[in-house]
């Protein structure tokens, strides 16, 4: 189950307007998925990976 419990709100930060969520209960390790998925985002913009 997740909550949409907030979200970046200071209009300076390069981060303005990201979600944040909360997880319970999570089936599957989040970090993981995460890291694929901006893994995979890099690779279609073909931005450096850190």
């Amino acid at each position: 189950m997740s909550f949409h419990i907030n979200s970046i709100t200071i209009s300076y930060t390069r981060e303005f307007g990201t979600v944040i969520f909360t997880f319970i209960n999570a089936k599957i390790k989040i970090n993981q998925r995460v890291k694929n998925e901006v893994e995979q985002e890099q690779r279609q913009h073909m931005l450096p990976f850190k």
